[in-house]
């Protein structure tokens, strides 16, 4: 939780009219904000301890309180490294601060409100081609590297066969990205913040751009805190400048890679903690859709059995026949239509016990959103229609596959005795 001596202040900065998509600056200070996506989280660029001189750090919020206006969690990033004789300008959305050799900017995506775009100018070739930033907040998160598949595309997109008739494909920008998910906040307690799948954002791969169009495709290291982006010194040294860097934040919860296959595949995640209290499970939601077309979509609860990496086991839960799936041809970025939500019945769900999230489909063609290399994840098949009967995962017919990706998909359930309200966040949810 932020500190209370900042509340006054975001307060103050926020009551500006700060609208989706528009950056906003502080009639008094040197900050500026902006909004994500359809939560409209809310983005601080500047340093609020520093409210008379710029510097160039963004602070991403999310998962906001309503009745303090708080926001539970927050990343910053923040160069290492000086930016001399700096002067700042904001033309349009886009907020510029020009060094002499070096510069910074920032500004919404004008092609997806989920994200943010930052990053660095090179006015000339630099002496080091390593630039480091610091992220304040990285202990409560956990940033998984998503390696590229077997199979790159012209476009840099990558793809590989996923065993069971369809295929994992990943986005070019995906290639080398981080996907970030907190600790132990994800699932929807009624009454309480809707943590959906737990995804806190996305730190995309990084395009250099040089002066006459030609890039490189850099892909940033991330640990202990620190976020490192090393481009080539061939690109560097033949570059005609200014070069760009054109880094990207997306607030999206929806994974960025697209898991495909038939009706006679389940995909499973295991959740990586447990209910924090026992209550009853009203509803499953799940990111997936359907290139086929008027296809309809369920979600399922299964119970843990701890053998090996563990299982699902027996079938706890499952939701009424769903709404249609989305129909795309391509992977969602943020797509609210690409959230199928069903009811599930009264089922219990005891507080401290290991659960698994299931989703499948009816149509021939089904698209799970996922991002990999998280692990706690199986697929399962078998010769019967298990969108029409979902089996335990122990039947004789059901071949269960262990994968190392982690499903779009959550929970929502009712603590025993309603859901009343709360004056603090109450986390670990599942």
């Amino acid at each position: 939780m932020m500190k209370k001596i900042l509340l006054a202040l975001f307060i103050l900065l926020f009551a500006t009219n700060c609208f989706a998509q528009e950056v906003i600056k502080d009639a008094n200070k040197q900050l500026y904000c902006t909004t994500l996506g359809s939560d409209n989280d809310e983005v601080i660029i500047g340093d609020p301890n520093s409210p008379d001189t710029f510097k160039p750090e963004i602070k991403f919020q999310k998962w906001k309180i309503p009745q303090t206006g708080e926001y539970e969690n927050s990343l910053t990033i923040k160069p290492l490294f000086d930016i001399p004789n700096a002067l700042t300008t904001l033309s349009g959305n886009k907020i510029e601060y020009k060094g002499d050799k070096i510069g910074w900017y920032a500004n919404p995506d004008p092609d997806n409100s989920d994200n943010l775009k930052f990053g660095l100018i090179l006015y000339e070739k630099p002496a080091t081609n390593v630039f480091t930033f610091v992220l304040e907040g990285w202990e409560e998160f956990d940033f998984f590297y998503q390696p590229p598949l077997k199979n790159l595309n012209p476009d840099g997109s990558t793809w590989e066969d996923n065993g069971h008739g369809g295929k994992l494909y990943q986005p070019a920008n995906v290639v080398g990205s981080y996907a970030i998910y907190h600790k132990n906040k994800r699932d929807h307690l009624l009454g309480q913040t809707n943590y959906g799948c737990g995804k806190f954002g996305h730190f995309y791969n990084i395009l250099f751009t040089d002066a006459i169009g030609k890039t490189e495709r850099v892909y940033p290291d991330i640990k202990d805190g620190l976020y490192i982006v090393n481009p080539s010194w061939d690109f560097l040294n033949s570059a005609i400048y200014p070069v760009k860097a054109n880094d990207t934040f997306g607030e999206t919860g929806l994974g960025t890679s697209d898991d495909s296959g038939n009706k006679n595949v389940f995909m499973a995640w295991k959740s990586n903690s447990n209910p924090s209290s026992s209550g009853t499970l009203t509803a499953m939601t799940s990111a997936m859709y359907s290139t086929d077309g008027g296809a309809y979509g369920k979600m399922a609860l299964y119970a843990h059995v701890a053998t090996g990496n563990g299982y699902p086991g027996n079938l706890i839960a499952n939701s009424a026949t769903g709404a249609i799936l989305a129909s795309r041809t391509t992977p969602p970025t943020s797509d609210t239509a690409t959230w199928l939500t069903g009811a599930t019945g009264s089922a219990s769900i005891v507080s401290g016990t290991q659960y698994w999230h299931c989703s499948n489909t009816e149509g021939d063609t089904m698209h799970f959103m996922l991002d990999d290399n998280t692990g706690n994840s199986y697929e399962w098949g078998g010769a019967g229609d298990y969108y029409t009967d979902f089996p335990d995962a122990t039947a004789p017919d059901v071949t269960v596959k262990y994968r190392d990706h982690r499903y779009s998909i959550y929970a929502t359930y009712t603590p025993a005795g309603g859901a009343g309200g709360f004056t603090e966040p109450i986390i670990n949810i599942f």
